[in-house]
């Protein structure tokens, strides 16, 4: 796998404590260098950077704000790096979509939007041949179910979804509310913020919402 220097995310850090962000960039470049191990050197993040590397830095930076937002409920230890880990490989089974889908100017037609929708369980097939424990696995496969049960692919609403999940969903959507993308210019931390607070027991976790609040200076 390439060397990826995780320093130069295009990710809006003006809000955030430098300290616990520098910490955070750490557990996550760890984990990198760990999947280059034997064991995981099939594992397709390499691939993942390649063929789409919006997508693989959006994974980057929601693996940070997971670890930022799990840290404040109370994760450390092996449960903050299983989480994290989670986040890092959510998108994995994008590599299963076209380019051209992921990265279209315009609104997805129908059909596009139901390929994107089947990359939970394209990632679930992709981590089948290694032995990761199921806190690894959720985030991947429940990181779009909703807090109304409105999400996909299984309709989990509510405690349904794993804590591991609620976490990642809030990280994900953040990040690509924050992120420039192809085909438009992204929000200001603020702003992105706001939407998501908008949307607390709606689509995600009042908990986790209100620990997202702790992590981020907005006065």
């Amino acid at each position: 796998m390439a060397e990826i220097g995780i320093q130069n995310l295009n990710f809006n850090t003006m809000f955030l404590w430098h300290e616990e962000l520098i910490n955070a960039i750490t557990i996550v470049n760890n984990i990198m260098l760990e999947i280059k191990k034997p064991e995981k050197v099939n594992l397709p993040l390499s691939k993942f950077h390649i063929y789409d590397r919006e997508t693989f830095m959006h994974s980057a930076n929601v693996s940070l704000l997971t670890i930022l937002i799990a840290r404040k409920i109370g994760y450390q230890g092996k449960r903050l790096k299983e989480i994290a880990e989670g986040a890092l490989l959510h998108d994995l089974g994008k590599l299963k979509v076209p380019k051209s889908i992921l990265n279209k100017p315009g609104r997805l037609t129908e059909e596009e939007y139901e390929l994107v929708k089947k990359h939970p369980q394209h990632g679930m097939e992709l981590i089948k041949p290694y032995s990761f424990p199921k806190a690894v696995q959720c985030p991947i496969i429940q990181h779009h179910e909703r807090w109304t049960g409105s999400g996909y692919p299984l309709g989990l609403k509510a405690e349904e979804i794993h804590p591991n999940a609620q976490i990642v969903a809030v990280a994900d959507v953040l990040s690509a509310l924050i992120a420039d993308r192809s085909y438009r210019q992204g929000l200001g931390a603020k702003r992105a913020i706001e939407i998501i607070i908008e949307g607390k027991e709606i689509d995600f976790s009042p908990v986790v919402v209100d620990q997202l609040l702790k992590v981020f200076i907005l006065n």
